[in-house]
């Protein structure tokens, strides 16, 4: 048995963001995970975008309008679920993992 996934494989790809030109926002204020994240979304073929702080994070929501959101539950300045409210106070409904 290889130790390499597939990740073409069916099982890795997501129904509702899986397809040409569907993006992933990664909000993690460590570059180490958002790079790890970022490598394993190109290798699922999912653009992946990124914002280590919360302006920076609703900028990149307001100009890219991302499929899903991949969310730090701790950062400097604010917190995962503050953020998330926040998100969803503006209006955002694509999915959102913490």
């Amino acid at each position: 048995m290889s130790s390499t996934l597939d990740y073409k494989n069916p099982a890795f790809k997501v129904p509702a963001i899986s397809g040409a030109e569907k993006k992933v926002l990664i909000v993690d204020d460590d570059p180490l995970v958002t790079q790890s994240i970022q490598h394993l979304l190109k290798r699922m073929e999912l653009a992946s975008l990124s914002a280590s702080q919360w302006a920076e994070a609703m900028d990149v929501l307001e100009r890219e309008r991302p499929d899903l959101m991949l969310l730090d539950m701790r950062m400097p300045n604010v917190d995962g679920p503050t953020l998330l409210e926040f998100v969803r106070e503006s209006g955002f409904e694509m999915p959102v993992v913490v």
